[in-house]
């Protein structure tokens, strides 16, 4: 008995000296980047693009695996679209979802797309869509003020 807590007091102290793990603070800095520094790391916010479908759209009524988007290799990360309000002293909200393959597209629906410029502007030629954002040279800012889309608009839903 005697040995049992011999061996427990000695072996406690010992556990919590060499099996606690040494981090500096360097390494803990890198394992927790906001949000911000991801979407810049993996370049998001530089090709991600807000397209509004037009009236007359052949996207309209279809979804988004009819669409045939997979020709373009591009992605639509999320649809937002006005919802109706039944009392009219409130203002219309938007609600959001996440894209899938069977997201019903309607007209006036807002599509945040992932992809290189020229392709997401042939996309909008050819479907009759209306593109949000302009295209500015890199390094230069892409909007202006409160319109700035940024990645945290997309992965962190909004209230409203």
């Amino acid at each position: 008995m005697v040995s049992i807590v011999v061996g427990l007091a000695v072996l406690i102290p010992l556990s919590k000296i060499f099996l606690t793990k040494k981090t500096d603070k360097n390494t803990r800095k890198q394992k927790n980047k906001s949000l911000h520094e991801l979407a810049g790391e993996y370049q998001i916010s530089k090709n991600l693009w807000r397209v509004q479908v037009d009236p007359g759209s052949p996207f309209v009524g279809k979804t988004i695996q009819e669409t045939g988007i997979s020709k373009y290799s591009i992605t639509i990360l999320e649809v937002r679209r006005k919802t109706p309000n039944s009392r009219r002293f409130f203002k219309t909200t938007m609600s959001q979802e996440m894209a899938g393959a069977s997201t019903l597209v309607q007209e006036e629906d807002i599509l945040y797309v992932l992809g290189e410029f020229t392709v997401v502007q042939e996309l909008v030629q050819e479907n009759k869509l209306h593109l949000l954002d302009s295209h500015t040279p890199e390094g230069a800012s892409q909007m202006n003020g409160e319109d700035e889309l940024q990645f945290q608009d997309i992965a962190l839903p909004r209230f409203l």
